[in-house]
């Protein structure tokens, strides 16, 4: 008897939204864990780069897409870091948000120049449209904004967590994010 397979794309965000409160419960009487979640998930966008690098040395045909992609992985990291105004705070803002800028301008070149589209596009045709992975990854966007930016459902739940544990949930809810982008 053929059963049909299990719908990740409404499963993974709910079990996002149900362990993200486990694992801060489980988290926050550590010390370090802010800190561990948070080398781990550079850790991981760091290594998710150097596939796509890796992808594109060994796919000549597809070497522009894999470079894009890489270019993803390099924004958020570069996010994460706050574009290196963590390790690097004594210079001004506005360095900063140039790199940023820089960094962003480049995922967007692709779009504007055919002979850079045109690669992109052939995998997307041939692969298609991962439409249940953006859908799970832009929930998981969404839960994590919630809890970043203190949003009305947040606000639901700040009783059941102090404002100066906020950062850890929204790592860990990042975290999610990052593993569902695989």
């Amino acid at each position: 008897m053929y059963k049909k397979p299990v719908n990740i794309t409404l499963i993974y965000p709910l079990l996002a939204l149900i362990l993200s409160p486990i694992f801060y419960k489980l988290l926050v009487p550590i010390d370090l864990s802010l800190t561990i979640i948070e080398n781990t998930q550079l850790i991981i966008l760091l290594f998710r780069s150097v596939i796509c690098i890796t992808f594109a040395i060994q796919q000549k045909e597809q070497r522009l897409f894999w470079l894009w992609a890489a270019l993803w992985w390099i924004l958020l990291f570069g996010r994460s870091i706050n574009w290196g105004r963590l390790y690097f705070p004594e210079y001004p803002r506005e360095y900063y948000r140039i790199i940023g800028i820089l960094i962003g301008s480049c995922i967007l070149i692709p779009f504007l120049i055919s002979q850079f589209r045109q690669p992109i596009v052939t995998v997307i045709q041939r692969f298609g449209i991962p439409y249940k992975a953006i859908i799970i990854l832009t929930l998981i966007f969404i839960m994590v904004d919630q809890v970043e930016q203190n949003r009305l459902i947040f606000q639901l739940i700040t009783g059941l967590i102090p404002l100066q544990h906020t950062e850890l949930l929204e790592e860990i809810i990042e975290s999610f994010f990052y593993s569902g982008s695989i």
